[in-house]
């Protein structure tokens, strides 16, 4: 998924996974500034691109500007040390506040089974494993935060249309 400077600039929160290169099908989710929250998923090769788009309230929309808002500092040194040379284009890509946070792959490390498993790279990988959990900390802190709120939404749209 290629994205524009003026498309990131309204995107407050996300993540694109491209899957052109390998022929798989893309995902993505933003979160923008005016709360609307979309999911693209899909291969315009295949002719299968969906697109799902609702708002999340104010309240939801506020608490994730605030974690952004509360770690852009330190997520600002970690896209130096991850992003190096990548390419949005080929890579998985986290947003935060129009911050670009590029990698392979940042799943979550589990430092004391890989010093258990492969203590030979331990010493080598455990900054790289600190740093991408980092990244991952504050990304899941923010779906928790629009899942709870979706949940609230449904629930919401579910008691007002049975009374």
């Amino acid at each position: 998924m290629k994205l524009t400077p003026g498309e990131l600039r309204h995107i407050l929160f996300g993540y694109s996974l491209s899957g052109a290169d390998k022929g798989r099908a893309s995902s993505a989710a933003f979160l923008y500034h005016d709360g609307t929250l979309t999911y693209e998923y899909g291969s315009r090769e295949a002719h299968n691109e969906r697109k799902i788009t609702f708002q999340v309230s104010q309240q939801c929309l506020q608490s994730v500007k605030k974690i952004i808002s509360e770690n852009a500092e330190p997520l600002g040194s970690v896209r130096e040390k991850i992003n190096g040379s990548a390419s949005v284009e080929s890579e998985n890509c986290f947003i935060f506040d129009g911050m670009l946070i590029i990698d392979w792959d940042l799943t979550r490390w589990y430092l004391e089974e890989d010093r258990k498993k492969h203590p030979e790279y331990y010493s080598n990988s455990v900054k790289v494993a600190l740093t991408e959990n980092y990244v991952r900390d504050i990304f899941d802190e923010i779906c928790l935060m629009i899942e709870k709120d979706d949940k609230q939404m449904k629930y919401a749209r579910t008691v007002l249309t049975d009374l």
